[in-house]
């Protein structure tokens, strides 16, 4: 997603810098969301800029291994050790 809606909580904060790899937007604001959309739909570079952005973040943070190394840390939080 480039278009996301503020307010869903930290994640995304985390995840999508507004104008580097994607664009945050006001929650409930289908306006908002319409216009950013339309951005990108026009300006090319942006949307490649963010895409390229948006998948360089996915390959460096959000990869499989490091995905299953956070499940496996809350595992054994959750579940510690008979």
């Amino acid at each position: 997603d480039l278009v996301r809606s503020r307010g869903l909580g930290d994640v995304y904060k985390r995840q999508i810098e507004d104008g580097g790899n994607g664009i945050l937007v006001p929650k409930k604001d289908p306006k908002a969301i319409a216009s950013a959309m339309d951005r990108l739909l026009r300006d090319r570079e942006l949307y490649a800029s963010l895409s390229k952005e948006a998948a360089s973040y996915i390959r460096k943070e959000r990869s499989a291994d490091i995905v299953v190394r956070e499940y496996e840390r809350l595992y054994e939080r959750l579940m510690p050790a008979p």
